[in-house]
């Protein structure tokens, strides 16, 4: 009786498990990436404003304001 009680324990040990990357870590990475993407979108905008000219500005930001 006292061994199947364990083992329920054990197993109930086994199922709570902790994330292995510390709080701090995941927010850095969450940082990283919208730094990341946020960089990517400003290099987006200067490649179209150099291939399509400075019109391709204006469109986009027409856009923008017409969606607010």
């Amino acid at each position: 009786m006292e061994k199947s009680s364990h083992s329920i324990e054990s197993q109930n040990e086994v199922a709570v498990k902790k994330c292995p990357l510390p709080w701090w870590k995941r927010i850095g990475f969450l940082g990283f990436m919208f730094f990341f993407i946020k960089g990517l979108g400003w290099i987006g905008i200067f490649s179209i404003s150099y291939i399509w000219g400075p019109e391709a500005l204006e469109s986009i930001k027409t856009f923008f304001t017409n969606l607010f």
